[in-house]
């Protein structure tokens, strides 16, 4: 049980980073929140079943849907509190740098 809590955690993020690199790199910051929630449901729909069947996670095949939701919910919360400041910090230290 607590390896599919500890991978759903880690799914999450995984796509909480890579929403946000998307959002400074592609979008230069000004991503609407419609896009925003579109990559993060698109990113969630295709982490889950790589993360289900590569690694032995409880539950039938159903139980997926529930995994993607809840990684979704977890990666929404991680890029708010905690991803958001990280990347931010990374990449304006990088700018100034240049």
């Amino acid at each position: 049980m607590w390896t599919t809590v500890a991978l759903i955690a880690v799914a999450s993020m995984i796509v909480a980073s890579l929403m946000e690199i998307i959002k400074y790199k592609v979008y230069d910051n000004e991503a609407k929140q419609k896009k925003m929630v579109l990559l993060g449901l698109l990113f969630s729909v295709l982490i889950t079943p790589v993360i289900y069947f590569g690694f032995d996670m409880m539950g039938k095949p159903i139980a997926m849907i529930l995994y993607m939701i809840g990684i979704y919910i977890i990666q929404k919360q991680l890029n708010m509190k905690a991803i958001r400041p990280i990347i931010k910090s990374v990449i304006q230290k990088k700018l100034e740098s240049l």
